[in-house]
């Protein structure tokens, strides 16, 4: 999958999929979160040939949420989270809540595989068939299967290419050696200098955690390790998002935004106004859009790096 950016990759994926399926629409549901009633999801991706096909652009689909009582879908929830791909032809489905959904979208027939990233599931890739009751077992399911890893691969692509990215651009700011231990997984990022610093080649995808906290003084070993743990262990549990009166809570997790201060070499600047400026860039960052990063210059208006795009 060659493509200036991940999501355009997917959406010319989606496009091949299609004509050559014969399916009325090409898919991609975004996981958001699996909850104990609840499955909340996002429609990201669709390919259709029509108008008449298309649902990417319907409310409904809008980050939405599904119940679990429903026994058949609960069960095809944990199928997928246990990565079991599934083929429904719907007109020979038993009656229930779930056919009763697929019937309303005028489905005849569907496919769906689970994609997953990191060993986590990601997502779900799924072809609707709006016309023809038929099975997708065998080669349909078989494309459908091998095009979710490559969706897979690409997104495993983004994600290292993407924080790499970051970590070089704070590296430029700082003008010293930049790390990073993600609360999620305890994986480690660091910049390219200070790969060398701990014996691993610029090009070198991650350092082990173990590797990073031998470099440091005992006593600092000893407080990192610390604080890591309590903030894995607050990191571990979701916040609740208050939504509409008549849905449930969103769950989500904690995620941060930072501004870095650096005094010049003359030491001209006072404290204060060093984090004033770097008070000021990150809000006008965060204006400026999702995941970007932004270095304050004086008497210039404030310079924006989209760090999704570059």
């Amino acid at each position: 999958m060659r493509a200036d950016h991940w999501a355009e990759g997917v959406d010319r994926l989606l496009a091949e999929i299609g004509p050559v399926t014969g399916a009325s629409r090409v898919w991609i549901f975004q996981l958001l979160e699996v909850q104990s009633d609840t499955v909340v999801q996002d429609y990201v991706f669709e390919w259709a040939p029509s108008e008449r096909y298309r649902q990417l652009n319907q409310n409904r689909f809008r980050f939405f949420s599904s119940s679990l009582e429903d026994p058949v879908y609960r069960r095809l929830v944990e199928e997928r989270q246990a990565g079991v791909s599934h083929d429904f032809c719907i007109p020979v489905m038993p009656p229930g809540p779930l056919r009763s959904d697929l019937e309303g979208q005028a489905i005849q027939s569907m496919a769906t595989v689970p994609i997953f990233v990191n060993g986590h599931w990601w997502g779900t890739l799924g072809i609707d068939d709006c016309e023809r009751p038929v099975s997708w077992r065998g080669p349909g399911l078989d494309l459908l299967e091998a095009a979710g890893q490559l969706i897979a691969a690409a997104l495993y692509r983004y994600e290292l290419n993407h924080r790499s990215r970051q970590i070089e651009l704070f590296h430029k700011v700082a003008d010293c050696g930049v790390w990073e231990i993600s609360l999620r997984n305890g994986r480690v990022w660091c910049s390219q200098a200070f790969k060398t610093v701990l014996g691993y080649p610029e090009t070198y995808p991650r350092v082990p955690l173990r590797r990073l906290l031998a470099r440091l003084h005992p006593d600092d070993r000893a407080a990192l390790r610390t604080c890591l743990r309590a903030l894995w262990r607050v990191a571990a549990e979701p916040f609740l998002v208050e939504r509409m009166e008549d849905e449930p809570p969103l769950r989500v997790t904690m995620s941060v935004s930072l501004g870095v201060a650096r005094q010049g070499d003359d030491a001209s600047q006072a404290p204060n106004q060093l984090m004033a400026q770097a008070d000021q860039a990150l809000y006008a960052a965060k204006h400026a859009g999702r995941n970007c990063a932004l270095l304050y210059r004086e008497a210039t208006e404030p310079g924006a790096v989209n760090l999704d795009s570059e």
